[in-house]
């Protein structure tokens, strides 16, 4: 579990984040929303340990982060980038590379298995990384991601550059993988009508502060006026 305490992130002293706090469950999906500027990216930096909190403590299974290393946290927790980066020229590279750095003993067929899973034949093994489109690169760094076996993933605003009949396939097939395997989603993202239902918890953040925890239904039918101002488009 990722234990959020009493986190709030204030750089210059300008409030982005207040006095969150937050349990994410190993094993279930959890969908980040809010308005722009929000705190939603911030919040997932802070998880991902890419930026430190002004206040507060955040734990991994009840040892805090200060106590572990990056190199450790990195294993454990993976991040799904909206413009994915790959390395090398060719696909096949990316998973040389985390072979070499994360000492995963994954094969090439373990490679291929993940390939097809997502819709995408043995030939792109081999393939240049500048002959790939926006949503063959985004699977490419899945699969990497994956490769590393982590415990949870983040993904901010990961379906921007899809078009919605990709967004919904991929997002079902990392759904189903990450079911299958114990591993925790957290994603932020504006494109969620599709796929709201498949989370266990919504979480909706508005001006650095935590205001609904709970499941899509509850979210949707929600009383609360900036809620229903920001399912009605309201703010955005």
């Amino acid at each position: 579990m990722i234990s959020i305490k009493n986190v709030s992130f204030e750089p210059n002293e300008k409030t982005v984040l207040k006095n969150i706090s937050l349990n994410i469950e190993k094993g279930k999906k959890y969908l980040i929303l809010g308005p722009s500027g929000s705190g939603k990216t911030s919040l997932l930096k802070i998880i991902n340990n890419l930026i430190s909190p002004t206040e507060g403590k955040i734990y991994l299974d009840n040892i805090s982060y200060d106590d572990i290393k990056a190199h450790n946290l990195r294993k454990r927790i993976g991040l799904i980038m909206q413009d994915p980066v790959l390395f090398g020229e060719y696909v096949y590279e990316n998973f040389d590379l985390l072979k070499s750095v994360s000492f995963k003993n994954f094969s090439k067929e373990d490679v291929i298995f993940l390939l097809n899973l997502f819709g995408l034949n043995e030939e792109f093994y081999n393939k240049k990384n500048n002959e790939l489109s926006g949503g063959e690169k985004y699977r490419i760094s899945i699969i990497r991601t994956l490769l590393n076996e982590p415990d949870y993933i983040l993904a901010d605003e990961p379906f921007a550059s899809l078009d919605r009949s990709l967004m919904i396939k991929i997002f079902q097939i990392l759904s189903g993988y990450s079911e299958q395997n114990g591993i925790t989603l957290i994603i932020v993202s504006h494109n969620y009508n599709d796929i709201i239902d498949f989370f266990d918890m919504l979480i909706f953040i508005f001006k650095g502060n935590i205001i609904f925890q709970g499941n899509s239904g509850e979210f949707l039918t929600a009383s609360n006026k900036i809620i229903k101002n920001y399912l009605e488009g309201k703010i955005e």
